[in-house]
């Protein structure tokens, strides 16, 4: 028997030992890495990412955490991948929610085209949904802890929470459905006070579940801001706390009544200790710079013909 023959018999004699030790195998390559395992979804979505395919990258990395939701890097990966998938410049986002000029801050990000706004409000589920379990401590595997993700999960709350005043229909998505730039206006007076615009084009349940919305977020996004430390992250932290602060205690006056006892808008709609002193007159009766703001309690007259 010839050295080729020997070694090419010693081969099969080995696989063959394979294919029988392996019983019930019906294909001899069955033992090679499965395309679909946890560990080759994982190498697919990092090269995705270095020839920056990041839908492919985004979707591998989204079948790896339904495989093991509780590793942490398929997790961290996956909210990678989905905001370079959204095309969003993470710099100039954060740079515009941070700055103090006029069209920045949470206006600004608010004011952003429809097409932005609703990349910019998907990712920020996709990143709060992978997140969230690392900062809770509900992962088992892999090598990220809370405070490696407490800035970008901090920032998530903050983006979404200002966005979900554009998904007025509460849909989860940002498009047509909803109350139109036109229609609605979200605003910063020289004080630094927050207030809307155009709120009766919203219906009073949905402008409660929106207004419910925003504080948990932007609640959820404070505490986290509260842990980070992070001097070389080059935000101000304290800034983005006030913006927090701002926008949900000026926001919560714009509650509705909808007529249930004990809902939030219940009575005194801008919080002043008084109900109904504004009734479509177009004044601000009580002097806190809202028009009208009461006017949406029921009980409310009608406007005088």
């Amino acid at each position: 028997m010839t050295w080729h023959v020997r070694a090419r018999f010693a081969i099969l004699s080995a696989l063959s030992g394979i294919v029988i030790l392996g019983s019930g195998c019906n294909n001899l390559w069955e033992w090679t890495v499965d395309s679909e395992s946890f560990d080759a979804l994982m190498s697919d979505g990092r090269e995705a990412i270095q020839a920056a395919d990041y839908p492919r990258a985004e979707a591998k990395f989204a079948a790896a955490v339904a495989l093991r939701p509780h590793h942490s890097e398929a997790r961290f990966y996956l909210a990678k991948a989905a905001v370079l998938n959204s095309d969003v410049d993470v710099f100039t986002l954060v740079q515009t929610l941070t700055d103090d000029s006029p069209g920045s801050g949470a206006t600004g990000v608010f004011d952003f085209p429809i097409q932005e706004a609703n990349s910019v409000y998907r990712v920020n589920r996709v990143v709060l949904e992978s997140l969230e379990p690392i900062r809770k401590g509900e992962v088992t595997e892999g090598r990220f802890v809370g405070a490696d993700v407490d800035l970008d999960l901090a920032m998530a709350y903050t983006l979404r929470g200002i966005l979900r005043l554009r998904d007025t229909n509460g849909d989860g998505t940002i498009d047509g459905t909803d109350a139109s730039p036109e229609e609605l206006g979200f605003s910063e007076d020289e004080n630094g006070e927050y207030s809307i615009d155009g709120i009766d084009n919203i219906p009073p349940e949905d402008i409660n579940e929106m207004i419910d919305d925003l504080n948990e977020l932007l609640d959820s996004g404070g505490e986290v801001l509260e842990d980070v430390n992070d001097d070389d992250s080059g935000i101000d932290i304290e800034d983005l706390l006030d913006i927090l602060d701002e926008v949900g205690s000026d926001i919560s006056f714009y509650y509705v009544n909808t007529g249930v006892p004990g809902n939030a808008g219940e009575g005194d709609n801008d919080g002043d200790g008084r109900t109904d002193e504004e009734c479509r007159n177009e004044l601000d009766d009580d002097g806190d710079g809202l028009i009208d703001e009461d006017s949406r309690v029921a009980g409310c007259p009608p406007p005088a013909s």
